[in-house]
């Protein structure tokens, strides 16, 4: 597998431990300094907010994850840095369709030039728990495996688990890609 030192992480997005998002106002002073930021308050996010993206072998990243806040979240860079593979990232990732992005029809498309194989991990959050959505990207048979908290599942039950949280990849009103 080739890879370059450009855009990547030390951390592998499957990695166990995961990363939170850090939420500021929910910070306490104390006296004692840990090196862990700390949990997001329960209001801190709505239901269905993307806490974390993760990438490896995914359009320009060898291994990415991105962790937006509560609130406003901007990206900004230069062309050609990946912008764009953070959007699709989230739109092939909530099971949206390759085409919608108008970038290519096929899903195998999507994975990192000389690779066969890609990921993209979204993780949803949910009072009753987050829900860590992952694709995994097969180039050879341009087909995905779904996992729902790291268990097998169908494209169908990640539909619908999107669907119950209110979130349409497919309607322009709510996600518009970059065409």
């Amino acid at each position: 597998m080739a890879t370059s030192s450009r855009k990547t992480s030390t951390s592998s997005p499957l990695a166990s431990k995961r990363a939170l998002p850090r939420d500021p106002s929910s910070e306490v002073p104390s006296k004692k300094k840990s090196s862990a930021p700390p949990l997001p308050s329960s209001g801190a996010f709505v239901e269905g907010s993307i806490v974390r993206i993760a990438m490896e072998n995914f359009l320009t990243y060898d291994i990415c994850e991105v962790c937006p806040g509560p609130h406003l979240n901007m990206i900004i860079g230069a062309n050609g840095t990946g912008k764009s593979s953070i959007v699709c990232a989230i739109c092939l990732g909530l099971a949206g369709k390759p085409a919608f992005m108008g970038r290519a029809d096929k899903v195998g498309f999507f994975v990192k030039r000389g690779c066969s194989k890609g990921m993209v991990e979204i993780e949803l959050f949910r009072t009753s728990g987050n829900l860590v959505i992952t694709r995994e990207i097969d180039v050879a048979k341009n087909q995905s495996v779904w996992y729902i908290n790291k268990k097998t599942t169908t494209q169908k039950v990640v539909e619908e688990q999107v669907a119950a949280l209110n979130i349409q990849v497919g309607n322009l009103c709510q996600f518009l890609p970059q065409v």
